[in-house]
């Protein structure tokens, strides 16, 4: 997940599996991890009929024009990443009743800023290194001894 993010600025879904619910009527209810990202990831999922296959979609827009479907199947779940930062609505439907959507969910993509991200590179690549010396030296020493 984390190389496609790199690598892209596709979104990388991943399929999560859960535990199918009790029949349920009405559009499936969706709902977020989280409603500002800045992990680099998140979580949409939804609640509906047992059994049922969902369309999922993605929008930049409120009342959803341009829509893109961005998942078809029985998954309750889907693991988001590698998304440009923005405002992206969500919403899901259970095929088998077509029109019914869910209440739209957003999702804020606000990523750490290039400044904060190479200060943790930094403190990542003293640690690194100071274990390394750590070892290094201990070797030494040993091999002295």
């Amino acid at each position: 997940m984390l190389v496609c993010a790199l690598v892209s600025a596709q979104v990388c879904p991943q399929p999560v599996r859960a535990a199918p619910d009790s029949e349920t009527s009405g559009p499936p209810t969706l709902s977020t991890d989280t409603q500002v990202a800045t992990a680099g990831f998140f979580t949409l999922s939804w609640q509906g009929a047992s059994g049922a296959r969902f369309e999922l979609q993605e929008s930049v827009s409120r009342g959803f024009r341009k829509a893109v479907t961005i998942y078809r199947g029985p998954d309750t779940a889907r693991v988001m990443s590698g998304q440009e930062e923005g405002k992206y609505f969500y919403r899901v439907r259970d095929t088998s009743q077509a029109g019914v959507w869910s209440n739209p969910v957003a999702v804020d993509i606000n990523h750490h800023p290039l400044p904060r991200a190479f200060g943790f590179f930094a403190a990542g690549l003293l640690v690194f290194a100071a274990t390394a010396s750590v070892i290094l030296i201990g070797a030494a020493r040993t091999r002295d001894a």
